[in-house]
This record gives structure tokens, sequence and C-alpha cells, in this order.
């Protein structure tokens, strides 16, 4: 069980989570495993981005990057136009 977690292994845990959420299977561990080893932390992320998602009517985080180009080039024009 891994006691202290650095930069990579917290990005591991959100690029994961973020796979997941655009359909990569979850391993198949019991509840125990999952507990004891980053799969818990994996699947708190998960939880987290899914809900943000879910309240901004996102389908995946595909769809969550084509509204943040659209809100950049908005902004974008409105600042030209100044």
């Amino acid at each position: 069980m891994e006691k202290s977690l650095g930069r990579e292994g917290r990005e591991r845990i959100i690029r994961q989570a973020l796979e997941r959420i655009d359909g990569a299977p979850a391993p198949k561990v019991d509840m125990m495993q999952a507990a004891m080893g980053t799969e818990s932390q994996i699947r708190l992320v998960h939880d987290v981005i899914r809900a943000y998602l879910d309240e901004h009517r996102f389908t995946d985080t595909k769809d969550w990057a084509q509204s943040l180009r659209e809100r950049s080039s908005r902004s974008d024009q409105k600042a030209e136009a100044v």
C-alpha cells in the first residue's frame, strides 16, 4: 500500500479517472482491495469529475474540451472587438 503519493502518483490517479469517464473499464477488484490501494482515490476523483460533467450536461471529457474551446474563442473575439 502506498503511504504517500508524489506528483506523479497523483497525476496517474487523475489520468486514470479521466480515462474511465471516457469509457476505459475499471479493474475488477473487491471493496477491500480498492480501499487499500489507489483504486479508492481513482474512484473518488472519477465521481467528482463525473458529477461536475453531469451538472454542466457534458457527456465526456471531449464534450467538456469542446465547450472550453468555444468559450475561449468567444472571449478572444470580445477582446479583439475592444
